[in-house]
């Protein structure tokens, strides 16, 4: 007669089969001990802390914020343009708030009559700074000091449109670090005098 016994050592978490046998009779080879599968098939902490290190990783990982051109406004003063402003939208892809200061941008203008060779037309004002919540999205006003007004205002009331690319860099800076972002675009934009 043979009564097979099941017992769980929770110590170990390991099953054991006791086999009862009677006497004289060869014993049955025993099955291996199983262990019990916890969450995750056993594998629990190894599965949390990759699932902890991920989203650390994920929520963590700087990613690269953008600046894109919207729009430009001439104002003029009298015969002369006096200031312009460029409307940006900066977006903020990260998971904590950045700041954008230290503008290093110029604007090289050309005319529209074919000439290759451009002028320095402006520059941007120091000290305009934006803080971007996490996840967000701002319009930024930049302000632009006109270096070459003559020029500028003669290409303007010429033709109506003037045709400048920007170059330079912005800083944007979380906690103690900071990205520098390239911006580079040419636009041409109308700038005419209205009034």
């Amino acid at each position: 007669r043979k009564m097979i016994v099941q017992q769980s050592d929770a110590a170990e978490d390991i099953q054991v089969a006791y086999v009862v046998l009677e006497e004289g009779k060869p014993s049955p080879p025993l099955p291996p001990p199983r262990r019990r599968s916890g969450c995750f098939g056993g594998c629990c902490g190894g599965c949390l802390c990759c699932t902890l290190l991920f989203l650390l990783l994920f929520f963590l990982i700087p990613r690269t914020p953008l600046i894109q051109y919207e729009s430009t406004t001439y104002y003029w003063n009298g015969l002369y343009v006096d200031k312009v402003t460029q409307q940006m939208l900066v977006t903020n892809k990260n998971f904590y708030s950045m700041r954008w200061d230290h503008l290093n941008l110029n604007q090289t203008c050309y005319s529209l009559n074919g000439d290759e060779n451009g002028f320095l037309a402006a520059t941007t004002l120091p000290d305009q700074s934006l803080h971007v919540e996490s996840q967000g999205k701002k319009d930024w006003t930049l302000t632009w000091e006109v270096e070459a007004k003559d020029r500028v205002s003669a290409v303007c009331i010429a033709t109506g449109q003037i045709n400048c690319r920007t170059q330079g860099t912005v800083r944007a800076r979380y906690w103690n670090t900071h990205y520098t972002v390239d911006v580079d675009y040419t636009k041409r934009t109308y700038c005419l005098n209205d009034g």
